[in-house]
């Protein structure tokens, strides 16, 4: 599943003169491990090696209580704003759990403050 984390990992892979392992050194963590994350294929708890690669780029990384995973706050937003869906009652469910959620209240409140 494509996001927007991986697709800035890659393109930055693409941009870096030693590639992924350059990616990694620079996020400092080993290359295994980033490109594990990348294919969805890490074997433990992803969630310290998912934060420190979404501080290293410049992202927060929040718990969705809906989804019972660790996202990145941009994700979270863009989740929460979207239209509300139709025609598919489990995407319709996430969107209402996202209106009421107090974590995405407060993300979108910290992003229309920094707009203004």
């Amino acid at each position: 599943m494509a996001t927007p984390w991986k697709d800035a990992i890659r393109k930055a892979a693409s941009q870096h003169p030693r590639g992924i392992a350059g990616v990694a050194a620079q996020i400092g963590m080993p290359r295994s491990a980033l490109s594990m994350l990348l294919s969805d294929s890490y074997p433990a708890d992803p969630a310290a090696q998912l934060s420190r690669v979404l501080r290293w780029l410049g992202q927060s990384f929040v718990h969705c209580p809906h989804l019972a995973i660790q996202i990145g706050d941009g994700d979270c937003r863009s989740h929460r704003n979207r239209p509300q869906p139709s025609g598919n009652a489990p995407a319709l469910r996430h969107w209402v759990a996202c209106q009421d959620c107090a974590l995405g209240q407060a993300l979108a409140a910290q992003a229309e403050s920094r707009a203004a």
